[in-house]
Order: C-alpha cells, then sequence, then structure tokens
C-alpha cells in the first residue's frame, strides 16, 4: 500500500515516524511486519525509497488510529 506525499521532506524511515509519533521506537522486525501482513488487517501505509520502507508521520497516525477503534477501544465520535 503506497503512502501519498505531498512533499518527499515529510518522508522517514518507519521506526523514526513512530518514534516521533508515539515516543517509543519499535523493532525493525515489527515495523516490516506492520507494513507487509499488518495487524488485523490493517497495514501501515509506506513505500520503499532506496530500498528502505518510508513512511510519514500521518501515515502512522492513521495506522494507529484505525488500530485503536478495530480494537473498539475509540469510535469516530471519541475514546470510551
Amino acid at each position: 500500500m503506497q503512502v501519498a506525499i505531498e512533499n518527499v521532506a515529510e518522508l522517514l524511515s518507519v521506526a523514526t515516524a513512530v518514534e516521533r509519533e508515539t515516543g517509543v521506537r519499535p523493532h525493525p522486525t515489527t515495523c516490516s511486519r506492520w507494513i507487509h501482513k499488518g495487524v488485523g488487517g490493517i497495514r501501515l501505509k509506506a513505500m520503499h525509497l532506496g530500498g528502505r520502507p518510508m513512511t510519514t508521520r500521518a501515515a502512522v497516525r492513521e495506522f494507529i488510529i484505525a488500530r485503536t477503534e478495530a480494537a473498539g477501544l475509540c469510535s469516530a465520535e471519541g475514546c470510551v
């Protein structure tokens, strides 16, 4: 799944984008799994640039929100 970008400067390595969004740096295997297999049918949008997976903070935010909603912890109206 490709990530739509307005500016190449928005692209970050997946681990860096997740770390900047959550404050926690995930293991590289976790990043790969989120992109290729997904979690609960939801995949992190990313693209490969120079052989490295890259994404944006907005894509990480969308992934986190989608996973949280799928788990039933939040809805479009807000968190429970």
